[in-house]
């Protein structure tokens, strides 16, 4: 009896060793490590590390088979060494811009992390001062501000600047004077582009700008006033063509305003009688002047203006 005692007792199976997967997450905000618990010992152990909204997952600190990957594993040990999965929050750009470009500076641009109520500042070049900034912001009118919300995204931000000087003045002329006129001009904020328009007179054409203008050959320009301006819209009269003819030949001859002239401008013809001969009135225009004189105004662009100066002979 003895011996089979013996024997049994040593065919019974010892006590079953457990293990233990102690899990931790930090920040405890940035997310939480599954898979921890009772295992037994030597068992491995699948955990998974999930990031919370607006975060990521970093590594794992502890015995893990890859410390780098959110999915890993661990052995179940009896005395259980903590596991930590390590979080921290997404990061966001916060991109901030001046305008004009180059009037100033931004202190604050770049990469921030999620939650982060950030400051920005702006800081003016020489010549220029501070005006406002557009986007969400805890105060537009201050250059020296915070964004007006936690940043839980992209946020983009623009500084404007302006002379630090009283408005500018863009002078819009006409040339000449009677060949049109010119609008648009006037007091404008350094930086502004303004728009100036050539209209012409009635006998007038448009011919060009002269002054710094984006478009100089075209009556709709624009023209950015970085400066005091002076801006000149040119006109050129239309033209016709005025001949005179003597009947008979060699009675007398026509002097005076002949050729291409500009329209909408009196033109004056003279006609004097050779000897033997006196003068008899003007064909094709009136009135006509006793002593042969006359005036002409052509009114049409390219028309030729024809006339007659006869003569007849003296008694």
């Amino acid at each position: 009896m003895g011996a089979l005692q013996a024997q049994s007792a040593k065919a019974r199976p010892g006590p079953v060793l457990t293990g233990v997967v102690t899990l931790f997450a930090r920040p405890e905000l940035g997310g939480s490590a599954l898979g921890g618990g009772t295992y037994k010992a030597g068992e491995i152990v699948e955990i998974l590390a999930i990031p919370a909204p607006h975060h990521r997952f970093v590594r794992w600190e502890g015995q893990v088979v890859h410390s780098v990957l959110a999915r890993t594993r661990t052995l179940a040990k009896t005395k259980g060494i903590p596991i930590t999965a390590v979080f921290e929050p997404q990061h966001y750009r916060l991109a901030v811009e001046c305008e004009p470009k180059y009037t100033g500076k931004i202190e604050g641009d770049g990469w921030f992390p999620y939650g982060v109520t950030a400051p920005v500042r702006a800081v003016p070049a020489n010549g220029y001062k501070f005006s406002h900034w557009e986007g969400a912001v805890a105060d537009a009118a201050k250059a020296d501000t915070t964004l007006a919300n936690p940043l839980i995204g992209p946020v983009k931000l623009t500084a404007h600047f302006k002379r630090d000087v009283e408005n500018l003045r863009l002078t819009a002329v006409a040339e000449p004077a009677l060949g049109g006129e010119v609008t648009g001009g006037g007091s404008f904020e350094p930086g502004t582009v303004a728009r100036l328009t050539a209209r012409p007179a009635r006998g007038f054409v448009f011919n060009g700008w002269q002054g710094s203008v984006n478009r100089p050959g075209s009556p709709e320009t624009d023209v950015r006033v970085i400066q005091d301006t002076h801006v000149v819209a040119l006109f050129a009269p239309q033209k016709a063509l005025i001949r005179a003819k003597v009947v008979p030949l060699g009675a007398g001859k026509v002097s005076g305003d002949l050729g291409v002239r500009p329209c909408l401008v009196p033109a004056v013809l003279q006609a004097e009688a050779m000897p033997g001969y006196v003068f008899d009135g003007w064909e094709g225009a009136a009135p006509t002047h006793a002593d042969g004189r006359i005036t002409v105004t052509p009114s049409e662009a390219g028309k030729i203006v024809d006339l007659t100066a006869r003569f007849r002979p003296a008694s």
